[in-house]
């Protein structure tokens, strides 16, 4: 029986992976066609769904068997427990995949059965969702295998800001240049502790936050979109993150393709539940009608997300609170929450890692004492309040 599960999550991990390279190859060619052959050109959508976008559900479906794996995994099983990370998987990926269940079966009760399928594979289908395994592969590849938990440190930052554009339906390119000041204070204040503290996850998170300025800067070039840039940084980092472990430790860290295969899983699974219940919401007329911008109403989005992430992972809380929170607000305003949304999420991230209760054992360069991890919430509290504070001095129209 557990050999048959291992083969199972073998093969969940050979098709994400196939699915991450034919990503690469699809992200990238519209750049190269407009370099070698001088010319303009986006990517032509297929007319119904590419042999990726069933790779991925395909493996969305036979992951489930990893999922039960890491969710029974026994306290002395280090390799599975270490794949709980605190972006989407553990205890997130199992509450997003009882949420598509929950989810299809009431939109099939609607009379929408046709539509739960036809949303999975257009989601998995979409040029914009690629932006998402393209950043957890290339996050996986550049931490390697050192220490478990930091590939999703790494992502995080960018992967929350796709997650909040993708649900609220937000030009990721102007959702990150709305970023770009927060997520330049946050490299260096993270990097600072990090420093002082000699704690990893402050390190991951500075670099996080800097890729996302990166990637900012890049999108206000109006030269590349997105997927593409974060296809570029992913092909760079699989490349050399394979390269450079692989001397470093003297052996081919096969590892981290399990590592990125469940991250890219567990926020799959997230992204389709928040798609499943939009289309629920909008199918019962659920849909709120935007307020005037108030900041109280704002501060409660943030202290909701906070406690959503804090206890089912940031991402599928990022997800389903953007479908719900970004529509209370109108247009002007739904950036700023995006925004806040996604710092939110990273505040939950840290929240989760502080060890509250101090042990004997050899402590862990991804765990947190609570005076560390104190001082970093309060910095992206901070960061939160200033963000509301100086928005509409920043962003003038």
């Amino acid at each position: 029986m557990k050999s048959a599960a291992r083969l199972v999550s073998a093969l969940a991990v050979v098709l994400v992976w196939l699915f991450v390279t034919m990503s690469i190859v699809r992200g990238l060619a519209p750049l190269f066609e407009r370099i070698f052959t001088e010319r303009s050109s986006g990517f032509d959508q297929p007319s119904g769904p590419s042999l990726f976008a069933w790779l991925l559900g395909f493996a969305l479906l036979i992951g489930c068997v990893t999922t039960w794996r890491v969710a029974r995994a026994e306290p002395g099983d280090a390799d599975l427990r270490g794949l709980r990370s605190s972006l989407s998987v553990w205890p997130g990926w199992p509450l997003s995949i009882f949420g598509v269940v929950a989810a299809g079966a009431a939109l099939s009760l609607s009379g929408w059965s046709s539509a739960v399928i036809y949303l999975a594979l257009s989601l998995f289908d979409d040029y914009a969702f690629l932006t998402v395994p393209l950043t957890l592969a290339g996050a996986a590849a550049a931490t390697g295998v050192r220490s478990s938990g930091s590939a999703a440190f790494l992502a995080a930052p960018m992967v929350l800001l796709v997650s909040v554009a993708l649900a609220g339906e937000i030009s990721i390119a102007r959702l990150t240049a709305a970023a770009f000041i927060p997520s330049i204070a946050l490299t260096a204040g993270f990097m600072a502790i990090g420093l002082v503290t000699g704690r990893e996850l402050f390190v991951w998170l500075a670099s996080g936050f800097a890729l996302a300025a990166v990637v900012a800067l890049l999108l206000t070039t109006g030269l590349f979109t997105p997927t593409e840039v974060l296809g570029l940084i992913g092909a760079l980092a699989l490349a050399t993150g394979l390269l450079i472990h692989t001397l470093i430790d003297g052996a081919f860290p096969w590892r981290l393709f399990a590592i990125g295969a469940t991250e890219i899983l567990a926020a799959s699974a997230a992204l389709l539940l928040a798609t499943l219940v939009s289309m629920l919401v909008r199918v019962h007329g659920l849909v709120p009608e935007p307020v005037t911008a108030v900041t109280s109403l704002e501060l409660i989005a943030v202290a909701a997300m906070v406690v959503a992430g804090y206890i089912a992972t940031p991402t599928p809380a990022v997800a389903l609170l953007g479908i719900i929170l970004l529509k209370m607000f109108d247009e002007g305003r739904s950036m700023r929450v995006g925004v806040l949304l996604a710092l939110a999420g990273v505040t939950a991230m840290i929240l989760r890692m502080i060890e509250w209760t101090p042990s004997k054992k050899v402590e862990s360069s991804l765990l947190l004492p609570r005076a560390a991890g104190l001082i970093a919430v309060a910095m992206l509290l901070t960061v939160i309040v200033l963000t509301i504070v100086f928005w509409d001095k920043v962003f003038q129209p």
